[in-house]
């Protein structure tokens, strides 16, 4: 942890109290999604409360002036509160809870917060110093108190896999929250064989039993079977789906060749994997999948994001227009409804299925029929959307010619 000093109310930085570009790219991603989230539920009439947990909040602001988990949070807190007031909408209540283990920390993501949060008391801001586990206790036993009308989203960094079990994840999740899981993926990845074989590092402990809780031992990733770190990341989203009960998406961060995180959403509500779905493509605009940090470029012209490429782009559309058709093929009575649900949990937005259902009536290999009129639909309405997935409105069905 870098050395820092409290000088007159202010905090004093040491040189290498530096926000990485990773890391830059991880709090964007969970910034963009928590104004998409509050944007939602804040004006929302069935919800009472929100509340926002951040296991890990680390320092909170850096050197450098970037800023960190918390205070991304606070701030999207901040934009939406005052956006709902200029409107007169309602405003609903929120309360931003942040924790670290480290004492040091807190102090300074504390004096931080605790002075902006004076301005206008945009949140109800709680400040533990409590250790992953006791802090994880403290969560579940405060959601499992709450009303059914409050929701709850949970961040939770890379340091979590070591204390968080899957049952108190799946716990956390049937608890109305939503979770957002930052894991290490290269160390998993790296070592996933070797802590099934040496049993005498104490290294190895949390990462063995996470491995054991999540697959059995039949499972490629407990089995010596070549696979690449992205083969690795699926298998993790797809366990993180705890036989399909919740919807997960994860978002893969490269800090240079051979070191990647990656983030994992996980919902129980599809709009909430809609939105996750949307942040990453902003993010992402070329693949929707993650944000590579090259390393040899210069820092200081360095882009958070890289920009557009439009073969990369093209290839993750001719993945999407096969995706759609074999679905189509396998799924003779496949309505709006279906294909809204598989395009998300596909990785894909609405509008990218919109364009290859276009594609694909010109050429043409599909056809869109109206389930009320039994005709095929003019125009392009495809009906993709929450709404008509929330009310199991089935307008249209697609069938291949």
């Amino acid at each position: 942890m870098a050395k820092q000093k409290k000088e007159n109310g202010e905090i004093k930085f040491s040189d290498k109290d530096d926000m990485k570009p990773h890391s830059e790219a991880k709090v964007a991603l969970y910034g963009e999604y928590l104004k998409k989230y509050l944007a939602i539920l804040s004006n929302a009439k069935f919800t009472s409360k929100l509340n926002i947990y951040d296991v890990f909040c680390g320092t909170g602001i850096y050197k450098n002036g970037k800023f960190g988990s918390p205070v991304r949070a606070f701030k999207a807190i901040q934009e939406s509160r005052n956006f709902l007031i200029k409107n007169n909408l309602k405003v609903t209540p929120i309360s931003l809870n942040i924790n670290d283990g480290n004492p040091k920390s807190v102090d300074k993501v504390s004096l931080y917060l605790t002075q902006l949060n004076k301005e206008d008391r945009c949140c109800d801001l709680q400040i533990t110093n409590l250790d992953a586990s006791d802090a994880f206790k403290n969560i579940i036993a405060q959601l499992s108190s709450k009303s059914s009308r409050e929701r709850s989203l949970i961040f939770i960094d890379p340091t979590g896999y070591k204390v968080i079990h899957r049952e108190n994840l799946l716990t956390l999740l049937k608890l109305n929250t939503e979770v957002v899981l930052f894991l290490p993926v290269s160390f998993m990845y790296r070592f996933k064989e070797v802590v099934q074989k040496d049993y005498n590092k104490a290294a190895y402990v949390h990462l063995r039993r996470f491995l054991y809780e999540f697959f059995d031992e039949s499972h490629p990733i407990r089995q010596e079977k070549e696979m690449d770190v992205f083969e690795f990341i699926n298998h993790l989203e797809e366990a993180l789906r705890f036989e399909n009960t919740f919807y997960t998406t994860s978002f893969f961060l490269q800090r240079n060749t051979n070191n990647y995180y990656a983030l994992f959403f996980i919902t129980s509500n599809i709009l909430g994997l809609q939105r996750i779905i949307d942040a990453k493509w902003e993010i992402d605009p070329e693949q929707g999948r993650g944000f590579v940090y090259e390393a040899d470029a210069i820092p200081s012209q360095l882009p958070l994001f890289p920009e557009i490429k439009p073969p990369f782009f093209k290839l993750r559309m001719e993945e999407l227009e096969r995706k759609i058709t074999l679905y189509i093929s396998n799924n003779q009575n496949c309505t709006n409804c279906d294909l809204y649900q598989f395009v998300l949990t596909e990785g894909f937005r609405t509008p990218h299925a919109n364009q290859v259902i276009k594609k694909l009536r010109q050429e043409p290999k599909i056809q869109v029929i109206d389930l009320e009129t039994n005709k095929e639909v003019r125009g392009h309405g495809t009906y993709l959307d929450y709404d008509h997935f929330k009310n199991k409105h089935q307008r249209v069905a697609f069938k291949m010619l």
